[in-house]
């Protein structure tokens, strides 16, 4: 009969799978790692039977204290060989693979713990868990930068959302770069309300709650970076300040054509439609109405049907909101109003044929605008960029 406590296990394969990795996979990293080993007595003869085996994970090899242990009814073949999962009863804490050394206890039975400890290794794959890659996860911890894939500078660890938070460095939380042509770093979200990108600069008030700081929201450069003098060789091109403001050293190119500013409307909103000239109203403050009279001292502007850049008055409240032009002017009755750049008229031929560079003013065909003659300071709309010659049409100015 064999006696227990003279058994004696050869390991293996110590690890099989560790699976606390961080991959590309889009499911969470399962807590437990399969362990597998092989039972003999003191001469060597192999063990098919039935035991009791107390598992335990230590800092060192001689501590008392356990930081996690797990004890499992263990059946072998008749080659003595068993195959386990350690922590599918009670999970392993990610912290506890921090980095540092760990050794397995093994206890059978009534015995004392087997000696020396057994070293957990790492696998190659685990090993590769040093590198973030892309995970449904976030990166957070100490600062690091990416490139191609690899981890080159820092360390991070894994939780729960895509969040960059700085830690060592007082350069950058988390940096990335690809120089095969591809996309450094691509933020996407399957939300329609939520958005792909949020930044938030400062430090947080622990009593309020609240971000305080005064440093950009976000910076782009145009250059390269050298890993081997561990420098940047580029220039700022675009800098997102904390208050909103945009500082650029390039031009902004925008599919629109005209610098609009909204307005809102006294007319009611299918009165109008883009291309028709507005004047001020003068029975309500801060309001457009549109135009009814020849040679107006009061036009203010063509509504804009296709705007580069649009100002607003508008509060933060309705700011936040995210609204789209069109929903603005249906909740709102708001419409933007061309006040610079080539737009899109409504003209008529009440003064005669328009010809290219021709100014404009206010004619009195509602909304409408015609070519001046003798115009009048104050009265002038634009200049004409096309040529209208009878009825009603609509020409660039």
């Amino acid at each position: 009969m064999f006696q227990t406590r003279k058994y004696r296990y050869l390991i293996i394969v110590t690890i099989v799978i560790l699976n606390l990795l961080f991959s590309i996979v889009n499911s969470q990293a399962p807590t437990s790692f399969i362990y597998q080993g092989q039972l003999t007595d003191s001469l060597g003869n192999r063990s098919s039977t039935n035991y009791l085996i107390r598992f335990s994970l230590y800092k060192n090899q001689f501590d008392a204290t356990a930081i996690w242990f797990e004890t499992k009814t263990i059946v072998t073949d008749d080659n003595g060989i068993f195959t386990t999962e350690l922590g599918d009863s009670f999970p392993l804490d990610l912290d506890i693979f921090d980095g540092t050394k760990l050794y397995l206890g093994i206890k059978i039975d009534n015995n004392n713990e087997m000696v020396p400890r057994q070293l957990i290794s790492s696998v190659p794959y685990a090993m590769r868990a040093n590198i973030p890659e892309l995970s449904p996860d976030k990166i957070s911890g100490k600062a690091a930068t990416l490139r191609d894939n690899q981890l080159f500078e820092g360390k991070n660890t894994f939780t729960k959302q895509l969040e960059a938070l700085g830690g060592d460095s007082s350069q950058y939380s988390l940096g990335a770069i690809n120089s095969k042509g591809g996309v450094g770093l691509r933020v996407q979200t399957n939300s329609d309300n939520s958005p792909a990108l949020y930044i938030i600069t400062g430090l947080t008030d622990e009593s309020s709650g609240q971000y305080h700081g005064n440093g950009p929201l976000l910076e782009a450069w145009s250059g390269s970076y050298s890993i081997e003098s561990g420098g940047w060789k580029s220039e700022r091109k675009i800098i997102f300040e904390n208050n909103g403001d945009i500082k650029t050293s390039g031009i902004i190119f925008s599919n629109g054509t005209d610098l609009a500013q909204m307005f809102k409307l006294s007319d009611n909103l299918s009165a109008v439609e883009p291309g028709d000239v507005l004047v001020i109203d003068t029975l309500n403050e801060q309001m457009i109405t549109i135009s009814q009279s020849p040679n107006s001292k009061l036009v203010a502007g063509v509504y804009s049907g296709s705007p580069a850049i649009v100002g607003s008055p508008l509060s933060n409240e309705t700011l936040d909101e995210n609204y789209s032009l069109s929903e603005r002017a249906a909740l709102f009755n708001e419409i933007p109003v061309a006040v610079s750049g080539i737009v899109l008229c409504k003209v008529t031929d009440e003064s005669g044929a328009i010809s290219v560079g021709d100014l404009l003013v206010s004619s009195s065909l509602g909304g409408h605008a015609m070519k001046a003659i003798n115009p009048q300071i104050g009265t002038l709309l634009g200049k004409a960029l096309e040529s209208h010659s009878t009825g009603q049409g609509f020409i660039k100015i």
